[in-house]
């Protein structure tokens, strides 16, 4: 393989990681967001980029497809509680099923608000699944969803659940989408009012991914240095015959 090779490589592997600190940065500026979701990066190993590669060495391909991929972290987080009539947790998997313009679409933010025509929204404006309205901001919400106010049943909070192994995609502000294919079904876990979901961000573990992230750049920073030296005498010493 070439010096050049060998640079291209290198410096394909730092980009991956200032990706992968791009991911982290996130994750860390989200822990203290209610019910957000972690993004954990995935390396991809190099035997399989080639395989993509069609089996060939393309070395143009390779160097510029991305190493480093993400998928979502959806295990739950901790409960904690707040008192808010409006505020709303799930005690066990599902998402909170809001309805937009474009379709069906999924939170764990339970953080919810009454929009300017009384319905139940979530804090993007997406209302809840259900066309749910109120003419009070104090409901009462039991632990199967149903919303109450004083005694009348307004309606309840859909919850929906899926295969674990099913991608959700994230569409920002703690929204997600699922793939067509996904299937939805109505979830058994049990609705805690007064309470928010914590984010599953766990704060040292990520400062421990940024040190270590860090110090693999900082590795292949030196290598590079070191080859271009290499080649650098090299092309010296050549030119003195």
């Amino acid at each position: 393989m070439s010096g050049i090779s060998v640079l291209a490589i290198a410096a394909q592997s730092m980009s991956d990681d200032m990706s992968r600190l791009a991911t982290i940065s996130n994750n860390l500026a989200n822990a203290t967001t209610p019910g957000f979701k972690k993004d954990i990066p995935i390396a991809r190993s190099f035997v399989e980029v080639l395989q993509a590669a069609g089996g060939n060495d393309q070395l143009s391909f390779v160097t510029t497809m991305p190493v480093t991929d993400t998928v979502v972290d959806s295990r739950a987080g901790s409960l904690h509680f707040t008192g808010g009539p409006l505020d709303v947790a799930i005690d066990g998997n599902g998402f909170f099923e809001l309805q937009s313009e474009q379709g069906p679409l999924y939170t764990r933010q339970g953080n919810l608000q009454i929009d300017s025509h009384g319905r139940i929204v979530h804090s993007s404006g997406i209302p809840l699944a259900g066309d749910l309205t109120l003419t009070t901001t104090q409901p009462r919400i039991d632990a199967q969803g149903n919303v109450f106010e004083d005694d009348k049943l307004v309606g309840q909070l859909r919850i929906a659940a899926f295969d674990p192994r099913t991608p959700m995609l994230k569409q920002g502000e703690g929204v997600f989408a699922a793939p067509d294919a996904a299937a939805s079904r109505i979830s058994s876990s049990k609705v805690r009012q007064g309470y928010l979901e914590n984010s599953n961000v766990v704060t040292v573990t990520e400062m421990v991914s940024v040190i270590e992230t860090m110090r693999h750049f900082e590795a292949t920073q030196k290598l590079i240095q070191g080859y271009d030296g290499m080649l650098d005498k090299a092309i010296r010493t050549l030119g003195e015959f």
